[in-house]
C-alpha cells in the first residue's frame, strides 16, 4: 500500500475534506440525519396526498406545515448554517411558490401536469401561509426542545445510589 498520501497528515485532520471547491468555505455538507428525516417527512406528505386526502384540514393545513418543515430538512441536509436561518429560508422558498399561485390565478395560467398542479397547488390562500408560518416556528421549536432534553438529560443524578453495598 502506498504511504505516501499520508505524509503530514495526522490522525485529526486525515479525514478532512480537501481545502478546494465549495467544502472550502465549511458551509457544505451531507448530514445523514436529516437526509433521513426529509424521507419520512416526504413519505408522510405523500400519505397525506393519497390516504388522506378525504380529511381536508389534514391535507390543506397539516400539509403545508410539515412541507415546510421538510424544506428545512432538505437545505440543513446540504448546508451548515443556524436553524433560524434555514428556517428563514424554507418559509421564504414556501411563500414564493404561494405568491406564483397567486400571479398563475391572477393572469390565468394553469398547470397543465397533474402531478405537478398536487405538489405546487393552484390557488393561493392566506390560511396557507400561516400553516407555512407554523411550520416555520415549529422546527426550531422541535430541535430546541430535544436539544434541552438532552442536556437536561445528560446533567441528571440518577434516582438511586448504585454503589455496591458493604458488606460487615
Amino acid at each position: 500500500m502506498n504511504q505516501s498520501f499520508l505524509r503530514g497528515k495526522t490522525a485529526a485532520n486525515i479525514h478532512k475534506p480537501p481545502a478546494s471547491g465549495l467544502r472550502a468555505s465549511g458551509l457544505w455538507r451531507l448530514s445523514p440525519a436529516y437526509a433521513l428525516w426529509a424521507l419520512l417527512i416526504f413519505l408522510a406528505e405523500v400519505a397525506i396526498a393519497t390516504v388522506g386526502r378525504e380529511v381536508e384540514w389534514l391535507r390543506w393545513y397539516a400539509g403545508d406545515v410539515i412541507v415546510v418543515a421538510w424544506v428545512h430538512c432538505l437545505i440543513a441536509m446540504v448546508v451548515a448554517a443556524p436553524v433560524g436561518r434555514i428556517a428563514a429560508t424554507s418559509l421564504g422558498i414556501a411563500c414564493l411558490v404561494e405568491l406564483s399561485q397567486y400571479i398563475c390565478g391572477a393572469v390565468g395560467w394553469q398547470i397543465q401536469q397533474p402531478v405537478l398542479r398536487i405538489i405546487v397547488g393552484s390557488t393561493a390562500d392566506w390560511l396557507d401561509v400561516a400553516s407555512y408560518v407554523v411550520g416555520a416556528m415549529l422546527v426550531p421549536g422541535v430541535l430546541l426542545a430535544v436539544t434541552l432534553g438532552k442536556s437536561l438529560a445528560s446533567r441528571q443524578r440518577p434516582l438511586f445510589n448504585r454503589r455496591k453495598p458493604v458488606c460487615p
